[in-house]
C-alpha cells in the first residue's frame, strides 16, 4: 500500500516547486495515507489515520530508510571456458571481434594463462581456461552478455558466416549469437537503447 502512496506523490511533485512541502493524501481501504516526500524517495516517517480522520487517534508508524553508499556494476567481466574451446574463443575474439588478446597479470600462480581483452568503452573481459568450465548447453543458461558496435548487421553476419550458433530467446526479437566457450552476446548497435 506505501508503494501506492510513494507512486502518487511522486507523480504530483511536479505541481509544487519545494517537493519537501508537498503532501501526499491517498485513500486505501478505509484509511487515510498522509506523508510529506523530503525527495523522491520517502525518508521520513508516514503518518496512518483511523478511517474517521480524528488526529487525535492517529499513530505514528516511524519508517527511517538506511541510506546505502551507491552500488554500480562494474565493465570487468570474467569467464570460463573450456580448454578444448581455447583456440576457436581466442579467434572469435581476435578476427571476429577485433580486440586483442593479450595475458592478464592478475593470474599470480596459475598453471594456465588467463587471456583479457580490452574494448573501446574501457571495458575488460577475461577467461580462465579450465576442464570444470559450463559445457555449451549450461552456459546458454548463465549470463548473457551484451556487444554494441557501429555496425551490428555486419557484426551478426560475420558471425554466423564463421559458423557461430545464433540463440533465439522466445520473448524477444533480439539477435544473440553463442560464442566458442557457450557464452551468449546480444549484438546491438550504439544507436539503440
Amino acid at each position: 500500500m506505501l508503494g501506492k502512496a510513494h507512486l502518487l506523490c511522486s507523480s504530483l511533485s511536479h505541481f509544487a516547486p519545494d517537493e519537501t512541502k508537498l503532501p501526499c493524501l491517498l485513500l486505501l481501504q478505509g484509511y487515510v495515507v498522509v506523508g510529506n516526500q523530503a525527495s523522491p524517495r520517502w525518508r521520513k516517517s508516514q503518518n496512518y489515520l483511523t478511517n474517521d480522520g480524528d488526529r487525535s487517534d492517529c499513530t505514528v508508524d516511524q519508517q527511517t530508510r538506511k541510506e546505502t553508499s551507491m552500488i554500480a556494476l562494474s565493465n570487468s567481466i570474467h569467464l570460463y571456458a573450456r580448454p578444448g574451446t581455447k583456440e576457436k574463443f581466442l579467434e572469435f575474439f581476435t578476427s571476429i571481434l577485433g580486440l586483442e588478446a593479450f595475458e592478464s597479470s592478475d593470474a599470480l600462480g596459475s598453471p594456465e594463462p588467463i587471456y583479457a581483452f580490452a574494448f573501446s568503452n574501457g571495458a575488460s573481459l577475461s577467461v580462465e581456461f579450465t576442464e570444470d568450465a559450463l559445457d555449451d548447453q549450461q552456459a546458454q543458461r548463465g549470463a548473457w552478455l551484451e556487444l554494441r558496435t557501429d555496425d551490428a548487421v555486419d557484426l551478426q553476419q560475420r558471425m554466423l558466416a564463421a559458423g557461430l550458433r545464433r540463440v533465439v530467446h522466445p520473448y524477444t526479437p533480439f539477435f544473440y549469437i553463442q560464442a566458442p566457450g557457450g557464452q551468449v552476446f546480444r549484438i546491438v548497435s550504439t544507436n539503440e537503447r
